[in-house]
């Protein structure tokens, strides 16, 4: 297996593992009707594993919905304008919101250099990207990537 390969493997491993955090998360914050059958520590150990599941619950549903999109199927092109004025990546059409890939070039004013993950954001003008990192109007000619809807790798269950 080449080294991709191995990657690929461990963030679907990843997903599983996230997978069942959010499951038992769940069965634990089900577990509040109990509360009133403890006493003492007991009843403040479960009150605050609720209170930790419920406070973490929504970073790690962003963490696992990320891992999920890193395992997409990926696209590579240039960033091309449509008659329309929407930019496109080959045959898909880009709009707000979609998330984007976009590969920053090295340059002595960019120290952000190579791919940057984001979303494509309009300020009533024009497009652009913003990532974590950067923000950037989008110009044709641009190197970006975008992943599948749906990931046809992953055989649908019958």
């Amino acid at each position: 297996m080449d080294f991709y390969g191995i990657v690929r493997e461990k963030m679907r491993e990843l997903n599983d593992l996230l997978t069942q955090v959010t499951d038992k998360m769940r069965e634990v914050r089900s577990l509040h009707p109990y509360l009133d059958k403890l006493q003492n520590l007991e009843q403040a150990e479960l009150k605050e594993l609720i209170d930790l599941c419920e406070e973490s619950s929504d970073s790690v549903f962003r963490f696992r919905q990320k891992v999920k999109y890193l395992q997409l199927n990926r696209s590579e092109g240039r960033l091309a304008l449509n008659p329309d004025g929407h930019f496109t990546v080959g045959e898909r059409e880009l709009t707000k919101g979609d998330y984007l890939e976009i590969f920053v070039p090295v340059s002595k004013e960019e120290r952000n250099a190579g791919w940057q993950f984001g979303q494509i954001e309009h300020d009533g003008k024009k497009y652009y990207f913003s990532g974590q990192r950067v923000k950037l109007p989008l110009k044709e000619g641009m190197l970006a990537a975008v992943r599948a809807k749906e990931n046809p790798r992953k055989p649908k269950s019958k």
